[in-house]
């Protein structure tokens, strides 16, 4: 327990860059509270599409590590208008939501990634038979031990992911960086247990944040268990700019969530 303690602060100062500062609210954004597992409230924003015959199949977004939701829709939004309802919410200490009382940990912020999903899945407007689960960056801790744990998620996009979170370490601070973060709740292991649902992922082949390795290293291992995941890597971008900057990545993930989450 007390290795645990020390870990955490160091994960959290090393991973974790959230902000408070204010913003208002685009237009077509509905606010959406809903409470965590630990009783704070958590702020986040549903986006429908104009137009659905019935209610429309929905994407959890799981952003990164930096700002709030507000420096992230545009990692989704551009879903809304080919027919999908998307759920972005901020973790604690991010935006809206409330302070971390005790700091900030994968723990916690695992926590506030399904207590997400539950208030999601709460909305009439959307289809709960149909939702996919779509994590950016760090956010692919979260969104993919998310989908291994509840069946209700039927496909996951994983853009720019880590394979683990000593591993990453590793990679800005060589042996320094894995001897001062803990392992667990590694996304190769969350993908390992999808079963036959599909996964898709995707990496800028530029990204020096998160190596285009660490997901062939995923796209291997989840093979290997059976895993339904296609791999798409993307010449001429980066980490931050994989998706809202790219037409191909953008056409991918709409042909992959059609696919995945087509009405039976």
């Amino acid at each position: 327990m007390l290795i645990i303690r020390l870990f955490d602060p160091i994960e959290s100062f090393a991973f974790y860059f959230p902000s408070r500062e204010p913003f208002d609210n685009p237009r077509g954004v509905t606010d959406v509270w809903f409470t965590g597992k630990s009783g704070g409230k958590l702020h986040g924003w549903l986006l429908l599409p104009r137009e659905s015959e019935g209610p429309p199949p929905a994407v959890l977004h799981v952003h990164g590590n930096a700002g709030n939701v507000s420096s992230h829709l545009d990692f989704s939004r551009f879903l809304v208008d080919r027919g999908f309802a998307v759920f972005i919410f901020d973790y604690r200490g991010y935006g809206r939501s409330d302070p971390a009382a005790s700091g900030l940990s994968r723990a916690a912020l695992m926590d506030d990634t399904r207590a997400a999903l539950n208030a999601l899945l709460a909305r009439p407007e959307i289809d709960p038979t149909r939702v996919a689960v779509y994590g950016v960056s760090i956010g692919n801790a979260f969104s993919t031990r998310l989908a291994a744990e509840r069946p209700e998620i039927r496909a996951v996009v994983a853009a720019a992911p880590f394979s683990g979170w000593r591993r990453i370490a590793h990679t800005h601070a060589p042996l320094l960086g894995a001897a001062l973060i803990r392992g667990g709740m590694d996304p190769i292991d969350s993908c390992t247990a999808l079963g036959r649902r599909p996964l898709l992922l995707i990496h800028g082949q530029e990204d020096t944040i998160v190596p285009p390795a660490e997901s062939a290293r995923i796209e291997r291992v989840a093979a290997k268990a059976g895993v339904a995941v296609t791999r798409l890597v993307v010449p001429g971008v980066g980490h931050n700019d994989i998706v809202y900057a790219s037409h191909t990545t953008k056409e991918a993930m709409v042909a992959f969530l059609e696919r995945a989450l087509a009405k039976p």
